[in-house]
């Protein structure tokens, strides 16, 4: 018995040692290697690396495509006279916001004055949404992130990390090609005058995607949203809610949609909100002719100069 106990403990150990070795090495791969974000068409790179070495930031946009596609970050700076700064991220989670914005706080010494968080019927949903390898950047470079957020992002970080560092050194030499990049060629012919796609809510990819046309309420999404807004009230950060344009049809489809922003507005009562979705306070039909499909805007720069004006009478800026 004491032999096949010591053959365990000297398994267990080589497995452990093994462990903190590759994490030692990808750590000082982030810490001496990759020091910068690498390109990505799920997201603004750009923005990443100026945001993170300037550390500048007084509005800073957190979310999915639906942030990435509808804010233009740097129309915001001229028009606001406030640096802004769109960090959204294709399909990226809540808790991949959440760690995002706790790495840079831990970071910097001048806060942000505003959070816009871009929330949705799917906010919570992680089949819809996911955790991203992008990550890697904020945990290998905040050993508390690490070690508090380890066992909680329901994913590996030493694999995440990995794949990083492989993708941050075969794309050293590639040009940009951000999530306005793909889109547009997708879609050479869009007119803001007429609405240039059709949502069917019996689609099939729809279905597949929200079956019986319900989102996901993960417990653990709905939890990173809460330790958002704990964070910014903790360092007197505004937070304001956003939800960006919809179809009617996509928005009426949406069978659990009042439990899901009951979930929002109940855990944030002190948060501003803009909500361009069906029954929001910003709603207008006519932003359906804005948009490139269901839930995405395509005309950016157009929309902003809306938003921008609801912004200002929200925060006072008139």
């Amino acid at each position: 018995m004491k032999k096949f106990l010591r053959k365990i403990s000297y398994f267990v150990s080589v497995l452990a040692i093994g462990y903190l070795s590759v994490f030692f090495l990808v750590f000082m791969t982030f810490k001496f290697v990759v020091t910068d974000f690498h390109k990505d068409k799920g997201n603004y790179a750009n923005e990443y690396n100026a945001f993170f070495q300037k550390k500048d930031g007084e509005i800073l946009i957190l979310g999915s495509s639906r942030a990435a596609a509808s804010l233009d970050a740097h129309l915001m700076t001229n028009e606001l006279n406030l640096k802004s700064y769109n960090l959204a991220f294709t399909q990226s989670n809540i808790t991949y916001s959440h760690h995002l914005l706790k790495y840079y706080l831990a970071q910097s010494n001048k806060k942000p004055q505003y959070i816009i968080l871009d929330m949705s019927w799917f906010s919570f949903d992680k089949n819809r949404l996911g955790y991203k390898d992008y990550a890697s950047y904020f945990a290998f470079n905040d050993l508390n992130t690490f070690r508090e957020e380890f066992f909680s992002t329901r994913t590996s970080y030493i694999p995440m990390g990995l794949i990083t560092i492989i993708r941050s050194l075969t794309r050293e030499s590639d040009d940009y090609f951000d999530f306005l990049s793909s889109r547009s060629i997708k879609n050479p012919e869009q007119n803001e005058n007429k609405k240039s796609y059709e949502f069917l809510p019996n689609d099939d990819g729809f279905l597949k995607t929200f079956p019986a046309g319900k989102s996901q309420i993960d417990t653990f999404e709905v939890a990173s949203y809460k330790k958002i807004i704990e964070l910014a009230e903790a360092n007197g950060i505004k937070i304001i809610l956003y939800t960006s344009p919809e179809d009617e049809l996509f928005s009426k489809s949406q069978k659990n949609r009042a439990e899901v922003y009951e979930i929002i507005s109940e855990n944030c009562t002190n948060c501003l909100v803009l909500d361009y979705s069906l029954h929001g306070n910003q709603y207008a039909k006519d932003f359906e002719l804005l948009l490139g499909d269901s839930h995405h805007i395509y005309f950016r720069e157009l929309f902003t100069s809306y938003f921008i004006k609801d912004l200002k009478k929200s925060i006072g800026l008139d």
